[in-house]
C-alpha cells in the first residue's frame, strides 16, 4: 500500500500518533479523572471562600484546558480560567497537597486506578492503521503528554508497532515544552529522521491539533472521537484525505517566534529588531484609553505609547512668508502619563533584557479575556535568576481604568527585590520626523498641575499648553509577599512611584496588582479630575483583579457571539481575521456596547 492509500500525500514519509483517543480507548478514562479530581477539590474550594461550587465540564473544559497538554500545564490551565492560582509545589508532593503537582499526582493516581481494574483497549481501526502504514515502509511515532504512555502501550499490545516513543517521561528528562507547543513533535520527527515537512500528525486533542500546525508539519489530520470534526477543523486539522493547499505558504505572521493559534497572538522568543511592530501587536485599548505593548520595566523600548480618545496638542506651523489659507497649527496625539511601568532591580541588577541572560521570554495577547501575558526567566549579570509573570489588561467594562498583575518569583537562590511601580510624564521620545518643529513643540508638552502619594497610592494631574486639555492618572497596588516586605510612595515632577520590597528565598513569590485609573477633559477643573481618578480607582479595588478579569471575558463573550467569523481548514487566516476583528473591538463604539458602526 502506498502513503496515498493511506489518504496522504506522496511526500509523507513518518507517522506521529497521540496516544489517548487516536491509538487507545483512555481519553474518557482521562476526561472521568480530570473530572473527578477537580470537582472534589472545587467543592473544598468553594465552601472555603463562601462562593458557589461550578464543577468541572467533561466535554468543554476537558477540550478547551487540559486535552494533551502536560498534567500540570492542563491544570494551570483550568484554574487559571476559574481565577484561582496555587503553588506549584514539587514532583514529590502528596495527592492530598493544595499545589499544581498535588492535583496532577491526584488525577494520576485516579487513572492508574482505573486503568489497573479495567485495563486498556485499542481501537481496532487504529490497530490496522498502524500495520498498514509499517507496510506501506512508513516510520511511527507516539507522542503523548502522558507519563503512563509505555505501560498503556504495553496493555494496549501495540508497544511493538511504534518505532520511537516522546511522551511526559521523556519531555521532562529534556526540558521539551508541552502541547500546543511542536516541541515534543519535533522530537519524534528528529528522532524519525524526517523532517517536520514530510511528517504527518494523528490528534484528537484541540491543543494537539495545534502543535501540529505550529510546528509547521506536513499533515495534520484530526481524529473526531466525540462529534467535534468542527472544532479540529477550525484549529488546523484537515479532513481525512484533503490535499494540502497551502504547503508553500508560512503563517500570516512571517517570525519564527510567532505561532499559529486561533483565538490568541503568540510570540515565543523575544526578537528586538522588531520590537517597535510587537509593541503594536501587543497593544491593548478599550476606545478610550490605548497602550502600546512595551515591555513592563519600560527599556528597551521602540516607542513608548500611552494615549487617551481626544487628548492632543496643536503644533505651530510656522512659514517663512505668511499666505492665505495657510493652517497655523496641526494637531497631535499625545502620549500622555505611562502607567505601565514596572521596573525590577534583583539584588540591585536593573532588570534589562540587554543584559545577563534571558533564558525564555514569551507573550500571548489573548483575543477572548483581552489580557496580554507575558513570561520570563532571566539570570542576571551577577548570576540570579527569577522568573518574572505579567498580565495586563485595558478594561472594557470600566473604561478609565487599567491594571496589571505582576509577579516576581526566586527561582534557585534567595535574592533582595526592589519593584518600582511608576506614573511616568513627558517621557523622552524618539524623533519620528525630519521636521525639527514637531519634536520642538510636543517634547514636553505637559505641563505639571497637582500630584502626590499616600501609601501605596499616587497620583499626577497636567495640562496640555496649547490645546488646553487636562490629564490626569492615579494608581494603587495590592501586594502579596513575605513577612518583610515593605512599601513606600514618593512623587516628584512628572513621576509618581510606589516602591515594593522583599526578600525572596527560591520558590518564594512577591506579586503586585496595580490599579491605573485616568481622566481628562478641556472643561472640567482640577478637583473634579482628582475626584474622577479616585473614584474610578475605588470601583477598581472593589472589584479587584479576578473581577476584571471576569468583567473582561463577559464582554468579549459578548462581543465574540455576535462578531466571530468561523473558517474552517485554514488556521493562519482564522488567527488573521480574529485579530483584526479584536482590533474592531477596540472602537469606541463596539468597546461601548459590544457593536461597531458600519463604515463606508
Amino acid at each position: 500500500m502506498t502513503s496515498r492509500g493511506l489518504g496522504l500525500p506522496d511526500h509523507i514519509q513518518a507517522c506521529l500518533f497521540d496516544l489517548d483517543g487516536v491509538l487507545t480507548q483512555t481519553a474518557k478514562v482521562h476526561a472521568a479523572a480530570w473530572k473527578q479530581m477537580f470537582d472534589d477539590f472545587l467543592r473544598g474550594w468553594a465552601d472555603q471562600h463562601g462562593q458557589r461550587f461550578v464543577g468541572f465540564d467533561q466535554v468543554d473544559d476537558y477540550d478547551r484546558y487540559v486535552d494533551g497538554k502536560p498534567r500540570d500545564d492542563g491544570t494551570r490551565s483550568f484554574l487559571a480560567s476559574r481565577g484561582i492560582e496555587l503553588p506549584d509545589g514539587g514532583p514529590n508532593d502528596s495527592p492530598d497537597a493544595p499545589t499544581v503537582h498535588g492535583l496532577g499526582v491526584r488525577k494520576n493516581d485516579l487513572v492508574l486506578a482505573k486503568i489497573h481494574q479495567d485495563g486498556v483497549e485499542p481501537y481496532d481501526g487504529s490497530v490496522r492503521y498502524l500495520r498498514a502504514t509499517a507496510a506501506a515502509g512508513l516510520r511511527r511515532a507516539v507522542v503523548s503528554s502522558s507519563t503512563n504512555c509505555k505501560d498503556v502501550l504495553v496493555a494496549a499490545g501495540i508497544d511493538g508497532l511504534l518505532d520511537v516513543r516522546v511522551d511526559g517521561v521523556v519531555a521532562r528528562e529534556r526540558g521539551l515544552a508541552g502541547k500546543p507547543a511542536p516541541d515534543t513533535y519535533w522530537a519524534a520527527a528528529k528522532e524519525l529522521g524526517v523532517p517536520p515537512s514530510r511528517a504527518a500528525v494523528y490528534e484528537d486533542a484541540l491543543a494537539g491539533v495545534e502543535s501540529g500546525r505550529a510546528g509547521q508539519f506536513g499533515f495534520v489530520i484530526g481524529v473526531d472521537r466525540v462529534g467535534q470534526a468542527a472544532e479540529l477543523s477550525k484549529h488546523g486539522a484537515r479532513r481525512g484525505g484533503e490535499r494540502s493547499r497551502r504547503a508553500d505558504r508560512g503563517p500570516v505572521i512571517r517570525h519564527p517566534a510567532f505561532q499559529v493559534r486561533p483565538w490568541s497572538l503568540v510570540e515565543s522568543a523575544l526578537d528586538l529588531a522588531v520590537l517597535a511592530q510587537t509593541e503594536s501587536l501587543f497593544a491593548l485599548s478599550n476606545g478610550h484609553i490605548g497602550w502600546r505593548g512595551n515591555l513592563d520595566e519600560g527599556e528597551p523600548h521602540g516607542l513608548p505609547g500611552s494615549y487617551l480618545n481626544g487628548v492632543h496638542e496643536l503644533r505651530p506651523q510656522p512659514y517663512a512668508e505668511a499666505g492665505f489659507g495657510y493652517p497655523e497649527s496641526g494637531q497631535s496625539i499625545l502620549n500622555v502619563i505611562n502607567g505601565k511601568v514596572m521596573r525590577l532591580l534583583v539584588d540591585d541588577e536593573p532588570f534589562d533584557i540587554r543584559y545577563g541572560e534571558l533564558r525564555a521570554h514569551r507573550r500571548e495577547l489573548d483575543f477572548q479575556t483581552g489580557i496580554l501575558d507575558r513570561t520570563v526567566e532571566w539570570e542576571s549579570p551577577a548570576g540570579q535568576v527569577v522568573r518574572v509573570s505579567s498580565q495586563r489588561l485595558v478594561s472594557f467594562p470600566q473604561r478609565a481604568i487599567a491594571a496589571i498583575r505582576y509577579q516576581v518569583e526566586a527561582v534557585d537562590t534567595a535574592v533582595r527585590i526592589v519593584l518600582q511601580s511608576e506614573l511616568v510624564a513627558n517621557e523622552q521620545l524618539p524623533v519620528a520626523a525630519n521636521d525639527p518643529r514637531s519634536a520642538a513643540a510636543l517634547g514636553k508638552a505637559l505641563i505639571l498641575e497637582d500630584g502626590g502619594s499616600l501609601d501605596a497610592a499616587g497620583y499626577l494631574v497636567h495640562r496640555t499648553e496649547r490645546s488646553g486639555i487636562r490629564v490626569g492618572a492615579a494608581m494603587n497596588h495590592e501586594v502579596d509577599g513575605p513577612a518583610d516586605t515593605s512599601m513606600e510612595s514618593t512623587t516628584f515632577h512628572d513621576v509618581a512611584r510606589t516602591m515594593v520590597s522583599a526578600t525572596l528565598a527560591p520558590g518564594e513569590r512577591l506579586t503586585v496588582v496595580k490599579y491605573v485609573s485616568y481622566g481628562w477633559s478641556g472643561t472640567r477643573s482640577l478637583p473634579a479630575i482628582r475626584d474622577q481618578l479616585q473614584a474610578a480607582l475605588t470601583l477598581a479595588r472593589k472589584s479587584g483583579w479576578p473581577g476584571l478579569c471576569e468583567a473582561q471575558r463577559e464582554f468579549l463573550a459578548g462581543f465574540w457571539s455576535n462578531a466571530d467569523v468561523r473558517l474552517d481548514g485554514d488556521l493562519e487566516l482564522q488567527q488573521a481575521v480574529r485579530f483584526r476583528t479584536f482590533m474592531f473591538c477596540r472602537h469606541p463604539r463596539a468597546a461601548r456596547d459590544g457593536r461597531c458602526q458600519r463604515r463606508g
